[in-house]
């Protein structure tokens, strides 16, 4: 009996480990464009008690509106507002991005400027801002984004990485952005990011450097929690 009770404890406890890594797999899925794996991902640990499901409806919403789905994208960020305490930056950043794709940009403003406060303009925090305005349309808010470009050069080391991703995001082709992304690594070796959007832009037209980001990924960071997620998209790309 007692055995049994262990290995029972035992499941459980991997089960929610599982769980609470899925969230976080959602949102580097997101955070590096693989949005059908983020939104599988995501949806697949909402009803786990471990899932924190402010930031995960919140990644969830964004990962909607990098498929162009306006709509599902507006009730997951509603259902992040809802499950999380109005003053928390998941919130806010919810907040303010929903005002955006209601046209409201004074608005939003007002909340993304919350948001740097609260967070004392941190560049992780002015990077998230950011992923907004491009996600929404990222040519209509070309104004908005170089200005927490400039916010983000202030911040030191930090703030050029989180630059570097900006630009790399706003680039007009593939070789500026592949420029951008790799000065974004270089910045932060650890960043999966960075990686995975420099992978799928050379995915399907020169998978070589694909697999070369993916495999010194793995090799720089053998422990890292996202390394699962690099081994998965390379061995797809290898299998191709």
């Amino acid at each position: 009996m007692k055995n049994i009770i262990t290995f029972l404890f035992f499941t459980l406890s991997c089960a929610l480990s599982i769980h609470a890594q899925n969230m976080k797999d959602g949102i580097d899925y997101c955070k590096g464009g693989y949005y059908d794996d983020a939104i599988a991902v995501l949806e697949k640990c909402m009803d786990s008690p471990d899932t924190d499901k402010g930031t995960a409806y919140y990644y969830l919403g964004l990962a909607e509106l990098g498929k162009k789905d306006v709509q599902k994208a507006q009730a997951a960020l509603s259902k992040s507002i809802e499950n999380v305490d109005a003053s928390s930056l998941e919130s806010i950043l919810a907040s303010g991005t929903m005002a955006l794709l209601n046209s409201d940009t004074k608005g939003a403003e007002k909340y993304f400027k919350k948001a740097e406060k609260q967070d004392k303009g941190s560049a992780p925090v002015l990077r998230e801002i950011c992923r907004v305005y491009v996600l929404v349309d990222p040519f209509k808010y070309t104004k908005e984004t170089e200005q927490y470009i400039v916010k983000c050069m202030k911040q030191g080391d930090a703030g050029r990485w989180a630059s570097c991703l900006i630009q790399g995001d706003l680039a007009g082709d593939i070789t500026q952005a592949a420029s951008w992304y790799e000065m974004a690594m270089s910045s932060d070796d650890k960043d999966f990011e960075a990686v995975a959007k420099y992978a799928r832009l050379f995915a399907d037209t020169n998978s070589k450097y694909a697999i070369a980001a993916y495999q010194r990924y793995i090799q720089d960071n053998p422990s890292a929690s996202n390394k699962a997620i690099a081994e998965k998209l390379l061995k797809s790309l290898q299998e191709r």
